[in-house]
């Protein structure tokens, strides 16, 4: 399954760029509830900083007109630094709807996310926000360490991780962050070329649900 892929956005040189990100790394999830399945992986760093893992407080879902579809029952925490937590939104009624929009939440224990992949409860293509846009976008970052894909030229990507906390330890600005799923996936050379990598993420320093609306042009 490691040449199964879809398009996402990696950071070389200073700049985005398409880079191939593994389905391997898209969440499974399971029958019930019904809604869209959100994996948060979190940074292994290195050898001189380790507590990277963190706990995920909740995932909240929007539809293509930012109409609310429901949130995770729970929440979750990585386990271990590397590891990975998996959250489905309870989207009710709208079950089989598409989550345009997902936000994520971070609780009081500091996260360094990696990565925040969707699969789409309707088997319509998911999508993969990085800590390499977060860095891109001034999010403060650290080494992910964790191979999500491959850059064009085949060489390994192993974006950042960028830190979430809703408690803003150690000058931590963000608690919670929403994305367009697909300007990170199918889409992602459109965000390229219109210059909206940032733009198509909303970033806040509470940790509810973010409700605002992302105007792309």
């Amino acid at each position: 399954m490691a040449g199964a892929v879809i398009d996402s956005i990696g950071l070389i040189s200073g700049g985005l760029t398409i880079a191939s990100f593994f389905m391997d790394n898209l969440p499974g999830g399971g029958s019930s509830p019904v809604g869209a399945h959100v994996q948060i992986k979190s940074g292994l760093g290195d050898d001189s900083i380790s507590n990277l893992k963190g706990f995920t407080d909740s995932v909240y879902a929007y539809d293509y007109n930012n109409n609310y579809l429901g949130q995770s029952g729970y929440g979750c925490g990585e386990g271990a630094d590397g590891g990975s937590c998996e959250l489905t939104v309870d989207q009710g009624s709208f079950g089989t709807v598409q989550a345009d929009y997902v936000s994520v939440a971070n609780g009081d224990d500091a996260t360094c996310i990696s990565w925040i992949s969707v699969t789409q409860s309707d088997g319509s293509p998911g999508g993969a926000w990085t800590g390499d846009i977060g860095d891109h976008c001034g999010v403060r970052t650290y080494y992910g360490n964790q191979q999500a894909g491959t850059y064009p030229d085949g060489s390994t990507w192993r974006p950042l991780c960028a830190w979430f906390d809703s408690d803003g330890t150690d000058g931590i600005k963000y608690a919670a962050l929403k994305f367009t799923v697909r300007a990170y996936g199918e889409l992602s050379s459109d965000t390229i070329t219109k210059n909206q990598g940032c733009s198509a993420t909303l970033f806040a320093p509470d940790n509810g649900p973010i409700n605002g609306k992302i105007l792309l042009r």
